[in-house]
């Protein structure tokens, strides 16, 4: 059946009484409904006269315009037709992208060579200014002294000046400490120390050398422990020694005591070259002493007045400010006062700063490590824990290296690029003091059982126990390069020195 409306097949079939035609229902009705007469005849009718038909459904059939052959071909040519334009612009939009992935990459390698150009001419500068500055005489090192251990430029003279005036701001600290790292950065990357002062037998030779004893004391200092030995960086004949409570300069090349420091102490520090930071024994300040030779005790430079007791003290590289801690609270002081104060996790057992001045290190109760950015005393990093309370930190001058112990026999070597424990070192006892030496291939502990020497192996990447002098139980260490000697303090008061 058709609808005598579209001529096409109904789906829903009706006939018109008035008429009788047969009409797809939605279409007769519309009519209807608008015109009130029938379609056809134009006789009047309503919707009441339409009468549905009831037929079987019947898939519908396809147009004509899409079963005819002209028909299809032409609907197919026009579905190619767009598939061909489609692909043109999608093979434009390709041929585009490349071409600005091209020129980008150009850009890309232009731009890093001309950074590696320009850093090569910084480098280049950077040479040309220190060998100008070396010319000029602005290295005034002392003879033996390693040239990469002074802070040699105009830049650092003004620090220094700063500190000795005590103007330094949180702006002045912050311009010192990325200036000394510049500069210590470089002079320890061109340091070099011969390789026969760090073989397996030049440390048998020491080890086996016969000992120096120095006793040249106040009998008010003899039979006390020597708690600490500090040598000087730039003059190497020159150390600074904690006896018990009491603090003074030793001139090894004399074996003679240049001076005394008043205040009872509990911590001391070498304060740039030519200063000494002691921390008065259960007082809540920290004094600044000039070295020179005296009879009598020294008079302190200044006193810097503290929140709490202080039982650590550390001086920066620069000499132009300092650390010190309590048992709750580390600062970072001028010479006027705290600049910034932080808050370990727990109680502090050890303060160092590193070789380069940026951070500072803290050793807690709790065995962990925590640094802190010497510029501004924020947190950097937190490192551990460690077996037990840290007791010792002592950084290597190689940059990288931090040495700690704790309650135990161990020695732990962190390495700072790593974060990690790289080397484990087991000593006779467990270790009181521990010292690198300048080329960071030996380290000496003293403990109860004597002294222990260990040794770095390149090759092998470890560490080997060479030797112990066990000739008497040792409470502190420290190394002399420019010697090639070892220097301990023991439990009675003695100091001993041992020379390759």
């Amino acid at each position: 059946m058709f609808c005598a409306i579209s001529g096409e097949a109904v789906r829903e079939p009706v006939i018109s009484r008035v008429s009788g035609n047969v009409f797809e229902r939605r279409l007769v009705e519309q009519l209807v409904q608008e015109n009130g007469k029938d379609p056809i005849t134009q006789q009047e009718m309503s919707v009441d006269d339409l009468i549905p038909v009831k037929a079987s459904k019947i898939v519908q059939p396809r147009p004509p315009s899409a079963t005819s052959l002209p028909a299809l071909l032409s609907l197919f040519q026009e579905e190619w037709d767009s598939v061909a334009i489609e692909q043109f612009r999608l093979r434009q939009t390709l041929s585009e992208t490349r071409q600005e992935l091209s020129s980008t990459l150009y850009k890309l390698d232009a731009a890093y060579r001309v950074i590696s150009r320009l850093e090569k001419e910084r480098d280049e500068a950077r040479e040309a200014l220190y060998k100008f500055s070396e010319s000029l005489g602005g290295r005034t090192a002392v003879a033996g002294t390693p040239v990469g251990m002074q802070v040699d430029t105009e830049a650092a003279a003004a620090a220094a000046s700063i500190a000795q005036t005590g103007g330094i701001s949180k702006d002045n600290l912050r311009s010192i400490v990325e200036h000394s790292l510049r500069e210590l950065t470089q002079a320890r990357k061109k340091r070099k120390f011969g390789k026969t002062w760090v073989t397996a037998d030049a440390v048998k030779t020491l080890l086996a050398a016969s000992t120096q004893n120095l006793h040249n004391f106040p009998k008010s200092e003899q039979e006390q422990p020597v708690s600490d030995i500090l040598p000087n960086g730039a003059h190497p004949e020159i150390v600074l020694v904690r006896r018990g409570q009491n603090v003074s300069c030793l001139n090894l090349s004399t074996a003679s005591v240049m001076c005394h420091f008043e205040p009872k102490a509990a911590a001391c520090a070498w304060f740039g070259e030519t200063q000494v930071l002691v921390a008065a024994l259960d007082e809540s300040a920290v004094y600044v002493f000039d070295l020179k030779e005296s009879e009598t005790p020294v008079i302190p430079k200044l006193t810097v007045a503290l929140p709490r007791n202080i039982r650590c003290v550390a001086g920066h590289p620069s000499g132009a400010f300092f650390a010190a801690a309590s048992d709750n609270e580390c600062y970072i002081c001028s010479n006027e006062g705290p600049l910034y104060t932080v808050q370990p996790e727990s109680v502090v057992r050890a303060i160092a700063f590193h070789p380069d001045g940026h951070l500072l290190a803290v050793g807690g109760e709790n065995g962990k490590l925590e640094f802190y950015l010497s510029a501004s005393g924020e947190l950097a990093t937190t490192l551990g824990p460690q077996a037990g309370s840290i007791s010792q930190l002592n950084f290597a001058e190689n940059g990288y290296w931090l040495a700690t112990t704790d309650t135990t026999d161990n020695i732990s070597i962190w390495d700072l690029r790593k974060a990690v424990v790289a080397h484990t070192l087991k000593a006779s006892s467990v270790p009181v003091n521990i010292a690198f030496n300048l080329s960071s291939r030996l380290i000496a502990a003293s403990t109860s059982a004597g002294v222990d020497v260990f040794r770095y192996e390149k090759p092998s990447k470890s560490w080997s126990l060479d030797g112990t002098d066990a000739t008497k139980s040792a409470l502190s260490v420290c190394w002399i390069d420019a010697e090639q000697a070892l220097l301990c303090g023991s439990k009675d008061g003695s100091l001993s020195l041992r020379k390759a």
